[in-house]
C-alpha cells in the first residue's frame, strides 16, 4: 500500500513537472508570437 502512494506521488510529481514545462513552452510560443507580429 505505502508502495503504491509512492508511485502515486511520484507520477502526480513528474505530471507536474510536464505541466510546467508545456505552460512554458506555450508561453515562450506566445511571446515569439507577439515579437514577431509587431
Amino acid at each position: 500500500m505505502k508502495c503504491l502512494q509512492k508511485t502515486i506521488l511520484k507520477t502526480s510529481e513528474k505530471n507536474n513537472k510536464v505541466r510546467r514545462s508545456m505552460n512554458f513552452m506555450q508561453r515562450n510560443y506566445e511571446i515569439e508570437k507577439y515579437s514577431k507580429s509587431r
